[in-house]
């Protein structure tokens, strides 16, 4: 199962590269059209024809480094799946509307709880640690134990036909010098260890818990911010080019534009990148891994 998240986790993450980067991609390609266009009438220097030209072979490189990144996470969750490799399939990369993951912090610590091995190692430990010292407890009591047995004699006589008989032993030592009170108190020390022990793992389950919690929201609340400033950049570009066609803005207001767009993309890129981390943490946390 761990295996197959972090499959998953990394198709997810490669496909928003790969997304993020075909929009750049399309931006770059138009910017290089128009310093052609203008290098073609002398309007601009080569220069800037040229350095659109080695931003988009740069993307271009990206976007196949993300392309074979996911290709190569694709076929490795199809491998774990048994399915065959070659089985198309895509990720959401959108941000879920509702997670249930995030809704309830208290149930996300029980789960937590519930499923971590270091807890369910501590509380067997407990177990163990009871059941010691209930069994050295046991041997303060007098065991007494009861045997009854019948006999049929064999022939005639004067005896009768069945004869029973019954004994009973009881076995106490009512002076071990202090044995069995050392012994008991030194299981009743371990299992105050124990107690103390799955006090502690729970503690630090929860602690852990809580933080990848609240930084999973912190990345969600980063993503749906950077969406934001992500579309504000894409109509920028889009009217500082209408603008330019018409002579309205310099080249380079233009140029300004298309930069703040492939921050903004990078931005956004990063930021969900960091969500996918943060909710792999978070299910971690949980166990779930």
């Amino acid at each position: 199962m761990a295996q197959v998240k972090q499959a998953y986790y990394g198709v997810l993450q490669a496909q928003v590269a790969l997304q993020a980067g075909e929009e750049a991609l399309d931006f770059l390609r138009e910017s290089e059209r128009v310093m052609t266009k203008l290098v073609s009438t002398r309007s601009v220097l080569r220069y800037y024809m040229l350095d659109a030209r080695s931003k988009v072979a740069q993307q271009r490189y990206q976007n196949l480094t993300a392309k074979n990144a996911a290709d190569n996470a694709r076929e490795q969750l199809n491998a774990l799946m048994g399915r065959p490799l070659n089985t198309q399939f895509d990720v959401v990369t959108d941000l879920p509307a509702e997670d249930p993951i995030t809704k309830d912090l208290d149930a996300v610590s029980d789960r937590a709880l519930a499923q971590r091995p270091e807890v369910r190692q501590a509380v067997l430990q407990v177990a163990q640690a009871e059941l010691a010292a209930k069994a050295k407890r046991s041997e303060n009591i007098p065991d007494l134990s009861l045997q009854v047995r019948m006999l049929r004699p064999y022939g005639a006589g004067p005896l009768p036909n069945e004869i029973f008989t019954a004994t009973a032993v009881l076995q106490w030592t009512p002076l071990d010098w202090g044995q069995r009170r050392n012994e008991l108190f030194e299981l009743e020390r371990k299992l105050d260890e124990a107690r103390a022990l799955e006090a502690d793992a729970r503690a630090n389950v929860v602690l852990d818990v809580h933080a990848q919690f609240r930084n999973l929201a912190e990345t969600k609340e980063l993503v749906e911010a950077n969406a934001l400033a992500l579309e504000t950049a894409r109509e920028q570009v889009r009217v500082a080019k209408e603008r330019f066609g018409v002579k309205d803005i310099l080249l380079q207001d233009y140029l300004q534009a298309q930069t703040a767009f492939a921050n903004a993309n990078s931005q956004w890129q990063q930021s969900m990148a960091s969500w996918i981390v943060a909710r792999a943490a978070l299910a971690r946390a949980m166990g779930e891994e």
